[in-house]
C-alpha cells in the first residue's frame, strides 16, 4: 500500500508539474505570441515606411532625371560655347565673330570708354552664359577699329538721311540753307 501511496503522490506531484509546466508554457506562448504579433506590427510598419521611401526614391530619380534632361537641354542650347576669335571657312587666321564687333559698337555709342568694354564683355558673358568659356578678349586696338567702323556707318547714316531729306533746314554753319561764298568776278 505504501508502494500504491507513493505512486499516486507521485503521480499527483507529476501532474502538479506537468500543470505547473503547462501553465507555464501557455503563459510564455501568449507571451511570446505577444512579442511576435507585436514584431509582426512593427514589421508592417517598417514595411510601409520602405515602400513609402521607394516610392519617395523614385520620385527623386525621376525629378533628378528631369533635372539632368532639363541641364543638358539649357547646355545644349547655349549658342556660344567658347567666346574668343573663331577660323571662318578655310581662311587661316582666326577672327572675331560678329556679335563681338556688334558688342562693341553698342557699348562705344552708348559711350562706354575702350578700356572698360573688355570688363563690360566679361561682365556680360558671366552673367548671361555662365558655361561660356573666355579664350580671348578683343584688344584695345580691335576696339579703336571698331570706332573707326563705327565713324564710317554715321557718316554713311547721315549722308543718307541728307539724301532723302525734301527740304534742308540747316546745311551751313551759319544757320541757312544759303551759302555765303564770295562770288567770282
Amino acid at each position: 500500500m505504501t508502494s500504491l501511496t507513493n505512486r499516486a503522490i507521485n503521480a499527483k506531484k507529476e501532474a502538479r508539474s506537468a500543470a505547473n509546466q503547462i501553465n507555464q508554457s501557455t503563459k510564455q506562448s501568449k507571451e511570446i505570441l505577444a512579442k511576435v504579433e507585436f514584431i509582426e506590427r512593427e514589421l508592417m510598419v517598417f514595411k510601409q515606411q520602405l515602400a513609402r521611401q521607394c516610392n519617395e526614391n523614385i520620385d527623386v530619380e525621376f525629378k533628378l532625371d528631369d533635372a539632368l534632361k532639363a541641364c543638358t537641354k539649357a547646355n545644349d542650347t547655349v549658342p556660344i560655347k567658347m567666346f574668343g576669335k573663331v577660323c571662318q571657312g578655310n581662311t587661316g587666321n582666326p577672327r572675331w565673330p560678329l556679335y563681338v564687333w556688334e558688342l562693341i559698337i553698342e557699348q562705344i555709342v552708348n559711350g562706354i570708354p575702350p578700356s572698360c568694354i573688355n570688363n563690360n564683355i566679361v561682365i556680360m558673358i558671366k552673367v548671361f552664359s555662365p558655361t561660356t568659356e573666355i579664350r580671348e578678349l578683343p584688344s584695345i586696338w580691335t576696339i579703336w577699329c571698331a570706332w573707326t567702323v563705327l565713324l564710317v556707318v554715321v557718316k554713311a547714316l547721315a549722308t543718307y538721311r541728307i539724301a532723302k531729306a525734301n527740304k534742308w533746314e540747316q546745311l551751313f554753319t551759319d544757320g541757312t540753307s544759303r551759302g555765303r561764298w564770295p562770288s567770282k568776278t
